[in-house]
Formats: structure tokens, sequence, C-alpha cells
């Protein structure tokens, strides 16, 4: 059996454990899933194991990220600081090329913030704000994850409606990184203030172990490639 096949099969083992304990959250339990894994993986250092323990997307302040992006432009990605958003503490702002987004990291989910705006009449309104489940922790090959939020605003009379589908797929580990497949579908229903709308976009993304993503394709066409990167 090659390398790459023997880490795929080790994700599947983790795939079949990790089921077995699934929505347990204890220590006791927690130790037993340590255990089966060691059983599987051997005792010897495994890669699993590391895989495993690795951090996706370190957040930490003043991490950053340099991209070269559609090979012309540059993407920085940079970690501000720890916030407090709605009902959520210890998410994070992020700043892409200046511009805020928010994230959220547990252990076993990474959540974006969604937020679509709209103009009406010269004003800007927010008629949506999701936390959107980005990755699902730990990656594992075969792991997938899909959830829709739908939300209805009422405006000047009228009803705005979205709804907002996210999927995503642990597909395939390349030179011992995670390839991750994201389509995001976005249906926007702007009644009499604008023309109904359908947009889906899909991401393929490359994550490598303590340091984050270090490729994207947007669309199977712009492709994001990172340069150099800074950790703390």
């Amino acid at each position: 059996m090659n390398k790459r096949n023997r880490l795929k099969t080790e994700d599947y083992r983790l795939q079949t454990t990790q089921s077995l304990v699934f929505g347990l959250r204890s220590n006791v339990w927690t130790c037993v899933c340590l255990g089966l894994l060691l059983t599987l993986s051997g005792c010897k250092q495994s890669p699993l194991l590391y895989r495993m323990a690795a951090d996706y997307f370190p957040l930490e302040p003043d991490n950053e990220w340099i991209y070269l992006e559609n090979k012309k432009d540059t993407l920085i990605l940079k970690v501000i600081k720890n916030e407090v958003i709605g009902q959520r503490d210890s998410c994070w702002l992020l700043e892409r090329n200046v511009v805020p987004e928010y994230w959220y990291k547990s252990d076993d989910r990474l959540d974006k913030f969604y937020s679509k705006t709209i103009v009406i009449n010269g004003e800007t309104e927010e008629i949506a704000a999701f936390w959107l489940p980005y990755l699902k922790l730990p990656l594992i090959i075969g792991n997938s994850w899909n959830q829709i939020f739908e939300k209805e605003s009422y405006i000047l009379g009228d009803t705005v409606k979205i709804e907002v589908q996210i999927e995503g797929e642990v597909v395939d580990l390349e030179n011992e990184n995670y390839k991750i497949r994201i389509k995001l579908i976005e249906n926007l229903n702007c009644g009499n203030f604008g023309t109904a709308s359908s947009d889906t976009t899909l991401y393929d993304q490359w994550y490598k172990p303590n340091v984050g993503m270090i490729k994207q394709i947007l669309n199977k066409t712009i492709e994001t490639t990172l340069l150099s990167y800074k950790l703390h």
C-alpha cells in the first residue's frame, strides 16, 4: 500500500471511530476515543494523530497569511483580535485586505459570520445574519456538513426573502494536506425592490496542518496560493 492510500485508510478508520463516540463530550469518552485511535494507529507516532491534533485555522492576534490571487493580486488575511459577537464569545475579527470578517472556532467546528445587505431608497438594510458552518472538525476524509438558513424581512410593506445553503465535504488528502469542497447557494427574492436572484459559489480549498489554507480554486477558475505566513 502506498503512502497516500495508507493515510486515507487511517482517515476512514478515524471516521468509523468518531461515529462510535458521536455526540459524547465527556473526558471519559475522550480517553476511550484516543485509546481506540492509538490501537488503530499502533504505538509509534502516527500521522493520523498528528493531523487530528493539528490546527487548520490558527487564530491568534497578528497571525497573517499572504496570498497571490489570480496570479496578479495580493491578498492579505490577518487576525486582529478576539471579540464577543451576539451570544458567542471567543469570536475572532480578521481583515481580508482590510475588509473585516468574523470567525468562530470550537473543538468540533469552524463557523464564518455571513451578512447580507440590500440598498432600498438609498438606505442600506441588513436582511440576513447567520453563522455558517464552514468546517467540521477534526478534518477527516468523507466528513460532510449541510445546513440551510431562511429569513424573511418586512421592509416598507413588502417581503424580502433569502435562503442560504452551505454544503461542505472533506474530499481528499494530498501530500498530507486536506482538500475541502464547499458550495454556497444564495437565493434572494427582493419583492418589489428588485429581481429575484440565485447564485452558487464553489470553493476547492487545501489546508495544511498548523498553517491554514494554502490554496483555493474559486468556481474552478480563480486560483489563490499561499506565498508566506506569520504565526504567533
